[in-house]
């Protein structure tokens, strides 16, 4: 199968990507992932306060939703009308796992990179692998979050637990509340500063001790200074308590085998994400030592593969917002598209 222009992921970067894709006639194919993953981050936000356009904020799965209806409908609406009536919401996205990407060298299809993908047909076990002939691709995989499995983790999550304390610490429901943050490196100590303005108190806990602490020198010395905010060295969570949000935490000191519950109104991971980019393998792309993509120096969404463009935060690893993922995705078509018409490539 040949498409112009495909975009892999299906988050607020990708759809933003075939959005302004479309606009500019690019006629985009988004390959979204396993259907039950498709939305991004977003989806398991129960509450997003802070994107723009929703001053009584908006369910994150709701949010994703309208991004999916809008840029399938400018998908649609960039075709004649001969055209839309031949095509349907599958011509433009697919609900496949990309598994490789890779240069092609075969001269029967005359484009520069090969996307393998596989699916399982319905409900069964059988996996159906697809292949598509591309001459450009947006890469908008993202990013996740670096979870814990302890008991109450996955039943508490949303419920005062959050992997990103900028997108929700101001939310009231932290306000004036003890709050828990996970990690020692510099996301932990910088979540920790950033939530002393809206909780009542900070504890930060870590599994090894100060002198293994991975924040920089200049985020130890802030927190160390902050009244609101403490430490609790050499533990770990073993689990998180509560009914309808989380109440507090049980930690073990994994020294003196001392185990501690510790009341809280919220828990901030800090240990870090881990990009979708492990199908970028076998393409050239240059990967940094904990796996995002690593940007060009003049423009943010160029790899140094010609063709290949990221956005979001499979390549963005400091802000990690919405908004900025949005943005990322406007740049990644505007750059396709100058890609493309250099090639005087024809759209189909």
């Amino acid at each position: 199968m040949n498409k112009n222009l495909i975009i892999i992921g299906s988050g607020v970067a990708a759809y933003t990507t075939a959005i302004y894709a479309a606009d500019n006639n690019l006629n985009p194919f988004i390959i979204a992932g396993g259907f039950e993953w498709t939305g991004g981050q977003l989806i398991t936000t129960l509450d997003v306060q802070n994107y723009p356009g929703f001053p009584e904020g908006i369910n994150g799965f709701d949010l994703m939703d309208k991004f999916k209806t809008q840029a399938v409908n400018h998908c649609l609406d960039a075709l004649s009308e001969d055209a839309i009536n031949k095509t349907t919401e599958s011509d433009h996205i697919v609900y496949n796992n990309v598994i490789d990407v890779y240069p092609n060298i075969d001269d029967k299809f005359p484009y520069k990179f090969v996307v393998k993908t596989d699916s399982l047909l319905d409900s069964s076990d059988t996996t159906i692998t697809d292949t598509y002939y591309t001459n450009c691709i947006v890469v908008a995989t993202g990013a996740t979050a670096n979870k814990l499995t302890v008991p109450g983790a996955t039943t508490l999550w949303n419920k005062g637990i959050s992997s990103c304390a900028t997108c929700h610490g101001s939310n009231p429901r932290y306000r004036n509340k003890h709050i828990v943050v996970l990690g020692g490196g510099n996301v932990a100590f910088e979540d920790a500063l950033y939530l002393s303005k809206y909780g009542s108190n900070i504890t930060i806990i870590y599994r090894k001790d100060m002198q293994n602490v991975k924040a920089n020198k200049v985020n130890q010395k802030k927190v160390f200074m902050n009244s609101k905010i403490s430490l609790v060295w050499n533990s770990n969570v073993i689990s998180m308590n509560g009914n309808d949000e989380i109440e507090s935490v049980t930690i073990k000191n994994h020294i003196t085998n001392e185990i501690t519950t510790i009341e809280c109104g919220g828990l901030f991971y800090g240990i870090g994400h881990s990009p979708s980019s492990s199908f970028l393998k076998n393409s050239g792309v240059e990967l940094d030592s904990e796996g995002y993509i690593v940007q060009d120096k003049n423009v943010r969404t160029k790899t140094n593969v010609d063709g290949i463009f990221s956005a979001g935060d499979v390549s963005d690893k400091r802000y990690r917002q919405a908004t900025v993922a949005s943005a990322m995705g406007t740049e990644a078509a505007i750059e396709a598209g100058e890609y493309l018409a250099n090639l005087n490539v024809v759209t189909e």
